[in-house]
Order: structure tokens, then sequence, then C-alpha cells
């Protein structure tokens, strides 16, 4: 008897979204959304230092600039800029930012001559340092970016298939950083080096609840599965690439690698 209530209450709730979908359009940069815009910045993770000031950047994560050359300031004594010059990173270097302040001695020398402290800068009142550091302490890793869009994805690390309260449906997908395309469509919500996303997407839930974008999820669970449904507005999409995280060679080594595999 159940599952004759659930059927029925399940094909009125899809003919109702049908009825609704013919009668709005969506654009999904429309719909608001509870984050600011992240910044799409790639990540490197550190480790194998051994130098004693330089070795607490070991298991941190640091940002790779986009460009191995930056404006060096020139100081006076009393910490006024006097001017500024052009650096670039050593052969075999990059140039990372980090928030970690290493408090290096005055015109200190690392174990590592290669290693080497080159700025700071100060941005919203918070200060992040600029190193060059070598491709053999730095790992690529696999950052993920939990984004929204209005068609499915093949390559992803799950996702949700989500029916809005004005009958059409988005999805969320945990995808590589590498992938997101904002020209196709794709919106990012937020980003970081791992996949769990619980607590943005329920963030999310409770913002689009408030919103009255999308319904209570409970109330459409079903008991009894109808053709596989258990949930009318909630699909889980599971995954279809798995995450691996840190890379187990350094850039330096897969530079190596593939020097040795060109012929």
């Amino acid at each position: 008897m159940n599952y004759f209530f659930e059927r029925h209450f399940a094909n009125e709730f899809k003919e109702l979204m049908a009825e609704f979908r013919s009668q709005t359009s969506l654009n999904i940069r429309n719909l608001p959304i509870p984050f600011k815009k992240p910044v799409l910045v790639e990540n490197l993770f550190v480790q194998g230092i051994e130098d004693e000031k330089y070795q607490i950047l070991n298991n941190e994560y640091v940002i790779q600039r986009s460009k191995n050359s930056i404006k060096r300031y020139i100081y006076r004594n009393n910490g006024e800029i006097k001017g500024e010059t052009t650096y670039t990173a050593k052969e075999g270097n990059l140039l990372v930012v980090t928030k970690e302040n290493l408090r290096l001695p005055f015109r200190y020398v690392p174990s590592d001559s290669a290693l080497e402290y080159v700025d700071y800068r100060v941005k919203d009142g918070e200060r992040s340092f600029i190193y060059s550091v070598p491709k053999k302490y730095l790992y690529r890793t696999q950052q993920s970016a939990l984004i929204l869009c209005q068609n499915p994805k093949k390559s992803h690390y799950g996702g949700m298939q989500i029916t809005l309260t004005n009958g059409h449906s988005v999805y969320v997908y945990i995808v590589p950083l590498r992938s997101v395309r904002e020209t196709e469509g794709n919106i990012p919500l937020a980003t970081k080096a791992g996949v769990d996303y619980s607590r943005e997407l329920g963030i999310l839930n409770d913002y689009w609840l408030k919103m009255g974008v999308i319904f209570n999820r409970e109330l459409l669970e079903l008991k009894t599965p109808v053709r596989d449904v258990t949930n009318l507005g909630y699909r889980v999409i599971e995954p279809t690439t798995a995450f691996v995280g840190i890379d187990e060679f350094s850039l330096a080594e897969r530079e190596d690698m593939r020097k040795r595999s060109a012929y």
C-alpha cells in the first residue's frame, strides 16, 4: 500500500515539476550563492627540506606564483621602501607564497644555498611571504573544486543532482581544480586540497532552503524506492575519478622522468 501512495506522489511531483519548467527558465548565474568567489590558484606541497629554518615549510601547502619573476622591493634601514628591482628565481626553483614567516636572521645562509627568501606582500592587512624553493622539495597536489553547473559531467569525484523549486535541475560536483572552466558554464563555489565539502554543502543547503530555492530534502524522501528513486529532489552521483592527493614524486623528479622518456 505504501508503494502505491509513494508512486502516486512521485508521479504527481514529476508532473508538477514539468509544468513549472515549462513556465520558467534557468540561468544558474542568477542563483544566490552564500560564498565569495574562490581564487583558483595552484597549491604545492612541501617536504624534504632539512635546513634548520626552512624546514618549517615542510608539510605545508604553498601557492605557486604564476610567474617565476617578481618586483622585489629594496628597503632602507628603517623599513621604508627606497626602490625596486626585478628578481628571477634560480634555474630549478619556483617562487611560492605562504603565510609562514620563517623569521630568518639577517643575512642567514641556509644549508641548501638554493633556498632563498625573496620578499613579502601585505593585502587586506594580512602579510604573506615569498620564497624561492627548489623543485625537489615541491610536490604537485591534486586539488579539487566544488562547482555548480547546469549539465552533467563525466569526470568528477562525486556530486549531486538537485531539483529546484522552479522545476529545473542543477548539479553540484567535486572536480579536479585544473578542469574548472568558467567559460563552460561552471561556477566554482570553493576549493581545497581534499574532497570533503560536507561543511560547504551544508551551508549551501541551508542558504537555499532559506531563500526558497530548493525543497526540504526530508519531505521528498521515499520510504519505498520508486523506479530506483529514493528521493524526488536529490540524487547522489557516485565518483568516476579516484582522488590521489599528493604526487609521490617531486616536480624535479617528474621533469627528469619526462626528459628520460622523451625518445
